[in-house]
C-alpha cells in the first residue's frame, strides 16, 4: 500500500507545483517530491515483504512512509483550503490568468512557505534510507525490466491508440490478415492487443462478422467468466449452425468435456489441438504468474517443480475460468510456496468448498480470502476503516476512506488525529441531522461525502466549509432544499440530489465551474427540479439530468457541447423546443438521451445530427414526426417511449435499427394491428416491453428470422389483444414470456405454444392487484 500512497501523493504534487504561481513556494514542493521520489523504487519490495514475512521491522518501515505522505498531503491540502477561503474568486479564470502571467511577482494572494515541511520530510527521509538500508530492502529491477517488456510490447505489436471512431485502418489490416488463411490452408493466430476500454472487441467484431462468409464455420466465443465446458459448447454450437454441411448437434447440454472436445476435433482436424494447447500454456501462467507477483512471467523466480501435481488439481477445480485461476493465484501469492504443506491446505480448502456448493458460489467465496484480505491490510496502513454497529464511536486511529453502517451514538474526538478524505454513510433510522454538522464542523477536508439513504432533513450551511470536496450525494435523504453555501464548493465535480423532495436548486450554482455531473431527477419519473442558474458557464458539465426546461436552460444547453447524458423535462412547444434543437445539433458526444414533455403538449424536435454516439434514447409525450427522427439513430441500443400515441406501427417502422438490444413502448400507440414483417428485423433485440396498448387487436406477424436473439419478451394491459404473435414460435432464444392482466385466452395460447413448439420458455403471469406471479414452464 506504500507504493499506492506515493504514487498518489507525487502526482498530487505535479499538480500543486503547475499551479503555484510563487517560485519559492514551487521551488520547495519540487524538492518535496524528488525526496518521495527517490523513494519509489524500494516501494513494491517493501511492500511484498510485508505481507509475505512477518517482519515487524519492514510493517514500521512501511507504516512510517505512509504516515509522512499523509502529513505532507494533509499540510497541502490545508493550505489550498485556507488560499480558497480567503481568495473567494481564485477559481475564477480571469483570476487565475492574472495570478499565472504575474508569476513570482508581488500579490494580494497568502504566501505560504513549505521550508519547515521540506525539513521534517529531509530529516525522516534520512532515518527512512538507513533503516532500508539496515533492512536490505532493494530497488524494483521486476518493475525496470517489466517496464521494457511493456514498451517493446507497444512497438511491436499493440495497436497504434489513434482515433476510437471508425478504426478503418485497423479494421481493413485484420480483415487482410484473417482473408489470408483462406488461401494458407494451416492454422492461423491473429493476436489483438491494446489498453483496456480503447475498443478491441468491438473492432474484432466487426471484423468478424465482416469475413464470417468467407469460411467454412465460424465461432464466437467469449472466455472471461467461463469454464472450458461452456466454452466448449458455445463453440460446437456456433460451428454446426455456421456450416450447412456440418451435421447438426443435438443433446449439446448433455456432453461431457472430452465429447465435446472430440466432436470438434474430428471435425477441426489440428487446429483445435492447437487452440487446447495455447489454452494450457495461458492458464499455467495466469496462476502461476499471479503467485509469484508477475516475476514468474519475467524469469525472476524459479518456479517449485515439488507442487506440479497440486498445482494441476488446483487448475481443475478452477474449470479454466480466468477469474478462478487470478483470483487462486493471488491466494497463493500470500503463503510460502516452497512449503508442499501450505498448497495441499489451499487444495483441502477448495476442495472442501467444492463438494458443498456450485462452482459459481465456489468463485464467489474465494473471492471472499482475498476480499478479507485487502480490507485487512487497508485497515492496517490507515487506508480505510469499516464500523457497523451502534456501540463504537469514531475511530481515534482515522483513516483516508471511513464507512458507517447503521446508527452510530458519537462522533470524533477532538482533534482528528489525521484529516478524513472519504466519508460514506450507508443506513440509520433515526434524524442524524446533528451528527452530520459535527462532522463536516470538525472534518474540513473532505474529497467524498456520501449520504445517501440517511435520514436527514436539512443540510447545515457549514457544508460550504468543505472547500475541498469533491462529490456529494445526497440521493434518498428527506431534504427538501440545498443551503446557498454550496455555492462555495469550487472544487465539486458530482452532485446527486435524485429521490429527494428538492424541487429546485439555490441561486449561485454558476459558480461551480468544475461540476462535471448534476444528477437532479432520475429520467423515467416526472419530477424535474428547476435549476435558475447560467449554465452556460458550467463548462466542463457532462451530465445533466432531471433538469426542468426553462428558457435560461434551454439558452444554456447550446454551450455545453461536451454533454455526454441529458435528461430534460416539461418540455413545451414554440421557442424553447427549437432551443432544445439547435443545443442536441451541438452534441456529437451525446450518449444518453430523454425527453419527458409537458402534459399534453406538442412538441417539434428539428435534429440534423445523426447522434452517431447515441445509445440510450427515453421519449416521454408527444413529439412530432417522432419515429421519423428515430429511424435515423442507427446507433441507439436501448430505446423507451411512453405516452406517445403514435399512429403508425412502432413495431413495424423500428424493426430496421441494427443495434437494437431493448426496446420499451407504454401507451405509444393507438391502432389496432402491429407487426414485425423483415426477415432481417432487429437483429440484436433481447428484451421487448409492450405496455398498455389499449386498442390493440392482433400481433399479426412475427417473420421467422426476425427477433432471432429476443430472449424475454413483456407484454402487460393490452385487454384487446386476444391471442399470442403469429410466429412466436420461431423465436428460438425465448426464455421468458411474461405477462400482466392479460386475457385468460391469451395466457393459455402462449403456453400451447411452449409445449408444443420444442422451446419451453417460461410463461409468467405476473398479477399487478395481488401482488403475486405464477410461473408456468
Amino acid at each position: 500500500m506504500a507504493e499506492v500512497a506515493v504514487e498518489y501523493l507525487v502526482r498530487k504534487l505535479k499538480d500543486r507545483i503547475l499551479f503555484e504561481t510563487d517560485k519559492r513556494s514551487a521551488a520547495e514542493l519540487n524538492s518535496i517530491k524528488i525526496e518521495f521520489e527517490k523513494l519509489r523504487p524500494y516501494l513494491k519490495n517493501a511492500d511484498w515483504r510485508k505481507m509475505m514475512v512477518a517482519d515487524n521491522s519492514i510493517v514500521k518501515w512501511v507504516t512510517d512512509v505512509i504516515n509522512l505522505v499523509y502529513e505532507v498531503e494533509d499540510v497541502i491540502d490545508k493550505d489550498c483550503g485556507r488560499i480558497k477561503q480567503s481568495y473567494g474568486s481564485l477559481s475564477s479564470l480571469v483570476d487565475f490568468v492574472s495570478e499565472f502571467f504575474n508569476y513570482g511577482t508581488t500579490s494580494n494572494k497568502p504566501q505560504i512557505s513549505y521550508k519547515s515541511l521540506l525539513v521534517h520530510v529531509s530529516e525522516k527521509f534520512k532515518e527512512l534510507e538507513a533503516t532500508r538500508k539496515h533492512l536490505s530492502l532493494y530497488g524494483d529491477i521486476t518493475k525496470a525490466r517489466h517496464e521494457n517488456l511493456i514498451q517493446h510490447s507497444k512497438s511491436s505489436h499493440k495497436l497504434p491508440l489513434t482515433n476510437m471512431i471508425g478504426r478503418n485502418k485497423e479494421f481493413m489490416m485484420l480483415k487482410e490478415l484473417l482473408l489470408q488463411v483462406v488461401e494458407a490452408d494451416r492454422p492461423y493466430l491473429v493476436a489483438v492487443t491494446g489498453n483496456e476500454g480503447v475498443g478491441k472487441t468491438t473492432l474484432v467484431l466487426r471484423v468478424y462478422e465482416s469475413v464470417q462468409k468467407h469460411f467454412d464455420c465460424s465461432a464466437w466465443l467469449s472466455v472471461c467468466g467461463r469454464s472450458i465446458t461452456g466454452i466448449l459448447r458455445n463453440m460446437a454450437a456456433d460451428f454446426s449452425r455456421s456450416h450447412s454441411g456440418m451435421k447438426p448437434l443435438s443433446n449439446l447440454d448433455k456432453k461431457g468435456d472430452k465429447d465435446l472436445a472430440n466432436m470438434i476435433q474430428d471435425y477441426l482436424g489440428g487446429v483445435f489441438s492447437i487452440l487446447i494447447h495455447y489454452w494450457q500454456k495461458m492458464v499455467w501462467g495466469l496462476l502461476r504468474g499471479r503467485a509469484l507477483l508477475q516475476q514468474y512471467v519475467l524469469g525472476e523466480v524459479p518456479w517449485p517443480s515439488t507442487v506440479k501435481l497440486v498445482e494441476k488439481k488446483i487448475l481443475h477445480i478452477c474449470e479454466g475460468i480466468p477469474l478462478s485461476i487470478a483470483t487462486m493465484g493471488s491466494l497463493l501469492s500470500t503463503i510460502n510456496l516452497e512449503e508442499v504443506e501450505n498448497w495441499n491446505e489451499v487444495l483441502h480448502m477448495l476442495e472442501e468448498a467444492n463438494q458443498c456448493m456450485p462452482q459459481s458460489d465456489l468463485i464467489k467465496k474465494v473471492i471472499t480470502p482475498v476480499h478479507d484480505f485487502i480490507c485487512d491490510m487497508s485497515q492496517k496502513d490507515q487506508i480505510f476503516s469499516v464500523y457497523e454497529s451502534t456501540h463504537q464511536v469514531w475511530p481515534l486511529k482515522a483513516s483516508h476512506f471511513v464507512a458507517i453502517h447503521g446508527e452510530i451514538d458519537n462522533i470524533t474526538p477532538n482533534p482528528l488525529p489525521r484529516e478524513i478524505r472519504s466519508f460514506h454513510f450507508f443506513g440509520g433510522r433515526s434524524n442524524q441531522t446533528g451528527i452530520l454538522l459535527n462532522l463536516v464542523s470538525k472534518v474540513k477536508l473532505l474529497h467524498v461525502l456520501d449520504l445517501q439513504n440517511i435520514p436527514i432533513d436539512t443540510l447545515p450551511d457549514e457544508i460550504g466549509d468543505l472547500v475541498e470536496l469533491r462529490y456529494l450525494d445526497l440521493r434518498n435523504t428527506g431534504l427538501h432544499e440545498l443551503p446557498s453555501s454550496l455555492q462555495n464548493l469550487c472544487e465539486l465535480q458530482t452532485l446527486d440530489v435524485r429521490n429527494t423532495p428538492v424541487r429546485a436548486l439555490p441561486s449561485g450554482f454558476d459558480n461551480l465551474k468544475m461540476l462535471k455531473h448534476l444528477l437532479l431527477a432520475d429520467s423515467y419519473g416526472n419530477r424535474v427540479v428547476k435549476l435558475d442558474a447560467e449554465i452556460m458557464f458550467l463548462k466542463d458539465l457532462q451530465t445533466l439530468a432531471g433538469v426542468k426546461l426553462t428558457q435560461n436552460v434551454a439558452l444554456g444547453l447550446n454551450h455545453l457541447p461536451k454533454l455526454l447524458k441529458l435528461s430534460v423535462g416539461e418540455v413545451e412547444g414554440g421557442k424553447n423546443s427549437l432551443c432544445l434543437s439547435e443545443s442536441i445539433n451541438q452534441m456529437k458526444d451525446l450518449n444518453s438521451l430523454t425527453i419527458k414533455c409537458a402534459w399534453r403538449k406538442e412538441v417539434q424536435i428539428q435534429i440534423s445530427n445523426p447522434l452517431d454516439n447515441l445509445e440510450k434514447l427515453r421519449v416521454g409525450g408527444w413529439i412530432r414526426d417522432l419515429q421519423m427522427w428515430i429511424s435515423r439513430l442507427s446507433s441507439l441500443k436501448y430505446l423507451h417511449l411512453w405516452d406517445c400515441m403514435l399512429n403508425q406501427d412502432p413495431i413495424s417502422s423500428l424493426q430496421h435499427l441494427p443495434n437494437l438490444v431493448v426496446l420499451s413502448l407504454s401507451k405509444a400507440f393507438k391502432g389496432k394491428q402491429i407487426s414485425c414483417d423483415n426477415i432481417a428485423g432487429y437483429p440484436k433485440l433481447k428484451r421487448l416491453s409492450i405496455f398498455h396498448f389499449e386498442e390493440l387487436a392482433e400481433w399479426t406477424k412475427i417473420e421467422e428470422g426476425s427477433m432471432e436473439k429476443l430472449q424475454i419478451l413483456t407484454i402487460g394491459w393490452c385487454r384487446k389483444l386476444k391471442l399470442p404473435p403469429r410466429g412466436l414460435e420461431s423465436l428460438k432464444d425465448l426464455e421468458t414470456l411474461q405477462i400482466t392482466r392479460m386475457s385468460l385466452e391469451f395466457a393459455e395460447e402462449a403456453k400451447a405454444i411452449s409445449r408444443s413448439s420444442g422451446l419451453n420458455f417460461s410463461v409468467v403471469e405476473q398479477f399487478a392487484s395481488q401482488n403475486r406471479q405464477q410461473k408456468v414452464t
